[in-house]
Formats: C-alpha cells, structure tokens, sequence
C-alpha cells in the first residue's frame, strides 16, 4: 500500500507511526474504516497521551482545531486519513 502524507504538523516519530499503523490496521480485510479509526486513536491515545481524534474514509472535507505537533494528513490507497490530538 502506498502512503502519501499531504499535510502535517507532527513529529517524525509520530509521523512514522501514524503510517505504519495505517497500513497495518487497513491491511486486515475483515475490520473496516470505523475498526481502524477507533485503533489508530486507541495507539495514539496509548503512546502519546489522550486525546487523540482519527477520521477515516474516500471523501470528507473538515476544518478543525489542533495541538501544536500533533496533526496529520495522508493517504493510503484510496482512503484518506485524519489524525489530530486536542483536548
């Protein structure tokens, strides 16, 4: 799966994480797009602290508020992927 990372303010840490776990999480046929938000926020939520937010899907638009250091933007295949801490 390819992963293009179009927008972030993150920490390259965070940055490889959010991709690897991603690509993980998708690659597993039988959970769907709500099953990967709710474990890409479970992994954030665990590794970096509450309160993580992860919106998932083929077509969403969104304006929103974030922790400084702590938003990404990036696709993998055809599914966009949001990921924000605020809170």
């Amino acid at each position: 799966m390819n992963v293009i990372s179009t927008d972030m303010d993150i920490t390259s840490e965070m940055k490889k994480d959010a991709e690897t776990k991603a690509k993980e999480f998708l690659g597993h046929t039988e959970i769907n797009e709500a099953e990967v938000s709710k474990q890409m926020k479970d992994y954030f939520d665990k590794k970096y602290q509450p309160n993580w937010h992860c919106v998932i899907g083929k077509n969403y638009f969104s304006s929103f508020s974030h922790e400084e250091n702590t938003f990404i933007f990036f696709s993998v295949g055809q599914i966009s992927i949001l990921l924000y801490k605020l809170g």
